[in-house]
């Protein structure tokens, strides 16, 4: 999510196509402390995280962990949840609860962490899109039903949208006419595709489920608890 955000914000992908286009940007000149050419391609749409409003839209491990990363960048972090934290849980993050339509008026970056639920399904519709600030950018770690790809594609595309990112699509592995993916053959265009590869380094096998279950069974059976804090 962190990865994505940052891509976005400084629009990498259209960069770094810069770098590699075969165009006349002017005479090079050779750089030294003196002599050098800030954005010498013109890009535009280039922004920070410093001072930026970053929304967490599902505030559980995920969420809690990434708020303390933005936190970093000297972002105002706001979250949406079912349910608020507790006032201290929200002093120790450093965030603010607010309503989910509040949350994407004010916020520079939405960020989806949201799991599947028949409520969930699509959840980014057009009244969603709507209500996000213009130029916002979106990013998606959540469940893979949650994106509405067709509607966000046409929020990017009308200009609405800054940005898109997702790690997870509808399809799995995803389709070659996902509207996503139609806009991201453009190298130039703010999106950023990655085929559900964010924990692609844990191992996703029993083995990282063994310690839950042990607990479940000490819970049924009435015994001690591993790892108890409270």
């Amino acid at each position: 999510a962190m990865a994505m955000i940052l891509a976005l914000a400084k629009r990498l992908r259209d960069s770094m196509h810069v770098m590699v286009a075969d165009a006349d940007w002017g005479e090079p000149r050779r750089c030294d402390a003196d002599t050098f050419a800030i954005n010498w391609s013109r890009r535009t749409g280039i922004t920070g995280l410093s001072g930026a409003t970053v929304g967490i839209v599902a505030m559980g491990e995920i969420g809690t962990e990434l708020a303390g990363r933005l936190q970093a960048f000297g972002c105002d972090v706001v979250y949406h949840n079912r349910r608020p934290l507790p006032a201290d849980e929200e002093r120790r993050l450093g965030v603010r609860y607010e309503p989910l339509d509040v949350l994407l008026g004010v916020s520079d970056v939405v960020v989806l962490l949201v799991p599947h639920a028949p409520t969930t399904v699509g959840m980014t519709d057009e009244a969603f899109c709507d209500r996000m600030r213009p130029g916002a950018l979106l990013v998606s770690c959540g469940a893979s039903t949650t994106l509405d790809e067709q509607v966000v594609a046409a929020a990017y595309r009308s200009g609405h949208l800054g940005g898109v990112a997702t790690d997870g699509h509808r399809w799995e592995p995803v389709r070659p006419d996902d509207p996503l993916v139609t806009l991201a053959r453009d190298p130039a265009a703010n999106v950023v595709l990655t085929p559900h590869s964010a924990q692609a380094d844990l191992v996703l096998g029993a083995e990282l489920r063994v310690p839950e279950w042990r607990n479940v069974v000490h819970l049924a059976r009435g015994e001690p608890l591993e790892h108890r804090v409270v």
